[in-house]
């Protein structure tokens, strides 16, 4: 699928005319420019996710199509991440220090991740995926990183430990954003 494929299988949901050809064609380029970079198994997920969850009759601006095209491509990637790298398939069976990009495209996509950020605890789920490589499969954990964050929250005091304090909350409001891609 190319571009122009994307806005066929889109107006077959979201019909849009032009009366005007100079219009249509400028419209057309405009959308196909938009679109340029992200790969056939892209456009083809992101068209059929902006038909199958979009409520709207109207056919969607180019910067919807691109987000789309944007949170497909981390999907795909992350599914790619996780075919590449089989102990990843179950991510809480790894038992190796995991890197980087291992993190966050395979670990940090998953709603235990989103969970975490949400509820205030990725800041202990991040490090522990990075020692681990892997998801933490025990309730036991789990609870035990939601008390240590709730733990920090309650500090008192001023100098060294309101500094370490407001380190490690701007740090979790880094996590944050970065996890839930400022989505709450």
């Amino acid at each position: 699928m190319d571009a122009v494929d994307f806005i066929a299988k889109l107006r077959t949901s979201f019909p849009v005319k032009h009366d005007d050809a100079g219009v249509e064609k400028q419209w057309t380029l405009a959308l196909v420019g938009a679109l340029r970079g992200f790969s056939s198994s892209v456009l083809e997920r992101a068209a059929q996710n902006i038909i199958d969850t979009r409520d709207d009759r109207r056919f969607p601006l180019p910067a919807e199509c691109r987000r789309a095209c944007q949170d497909a491509d981390k999907v795909l990637r992350a599914e790619i991440g996780r075919v590449a790298l089989p102990s990843m398939q179950d991510p809480t069976k790894r038992k190796e220090e995991a890197s980087e990009e291992t993190v966050w495209n395979v670990l940090m996509v998953t709603d235990l991740a989103k969970k975490a950020a949400k509820e205030g605890w990725i800041g202990m789920l991040v490090p522990y995926c990075y020692k681990h490589g892997r998801l933490p499969d025990d309730a036991g954990v789990i609870a035990e990183m939601r008390r240590a964050a709730k733990e920090i929250e309650n500090w008192h005091g001023s100098g060294a430990v309101a500094n370490t304090k407001a380190i490690i909350m701007q740090r979790r409001q880094d996590l944050t954003d970065r996890v839930l891609g400022g989505q709450r």
